[in-house]
């Protein structure tokens, strides 16, 4: 058959060609390692390397790999393998193209720190409340309206920044956030806050500033650990 053939009644069966990933064999050149080598990285640096995509195995080359910066480059996806570095617990790749994450990017329960600021992330993925280890979160300068149900199951989230999103409102199992003591919400559409949002204990500062909110939960008194809060432009 040719690329395009048809065949009786209709039916048209095209052909298609999958080449190797020609990133593949760059990636050592890229990190300036062999490729016996790659296995046993525990840190990779890749900032401003004005690139556009990484190898689709990249984290199948990269088992050990622990501290992962990509920031300041041109990335829109990142490879589904990704979600496959058990052993990650650092990864920055803020000032990219990113539109969304893999879907199975929960996967990564071994991540403390997430860096996602000034991307164009629209959604997260439903697994997103699957890292269970993220301690802090930083989701600045993206296009969030919202955020999975799934997010309250991150148990040991300290810190959270979502500063100008375009957020409407907040899951409702947000209030399960029961480490969290720091949270960045100003810049965005906020009307009206869950009411599972008084069961923030350990919350000590809280930033809403510049969003639409007309009334708090009538809970908000529960926040006994608050230190620091703002509510200005509103």
């Amino acid at each position: 058959l040719n690329d395009a053939d048809e065949l009786p009644g209709g039916d048209v069966i095209v052909q298609v060609c999958i080449l190797p990933d020609p990133m593949q064999e760059q990636l050592p050149e890229l990190l300036g390692c062999c490729e016996a080598e790659l296995v046993d990285l525990k840190e990779v640096n890749l900032q401003e390397r004005e690139l556009e995509t990484l190898p689709d195995a990249f984290g199948d080359q990269l088992q050990r790999l622990r501290k992962l910066r990509i920031s300041s480059n041109n990335l829109v996806l990142l490879p589904r393998s990704l979600c496959r570095l058990a052993h990650l617990q650092l990864m920055k790749a803020e000032g990219n193209r990113l539109t969304h994450l893999p879907p199975d990017f929960g996967a990564l329960r071994s991540l403390r720190e997430l860096f996602l600021e000034e991307n164009s992330l629209q959604v997260l993925p439903d697994s997103f409340g699957s890292l269970v280890a993220l301690q802090s979160l930083q989701l600045d300068c993206n296009e969030l309206r919202s955020l999975p149900e799934s997010f309250g199951g991150l148990k040991a989230l300290q810190k959270l920044r979502l500063v100008k999103n375009g957020l409407e409102h907040l899951p409702r199992s947000f209030g399960e956030l029961a480490a969290l003591k720091e949270l960045w919400l100003s810049g965005n559409r906020l009307r009206a806050l869950p009411d599972s949002f008084g069961r923030l204990s350990c919350l000590q500062q809280l930033r809403l500033a510049r969003n639409r909110l007309r009334a708090l939960p009538e809970n908000f008194g529960c926040l006994k650990a608050l230190k620091l809060l703002h509510l200005e432009e509103n």
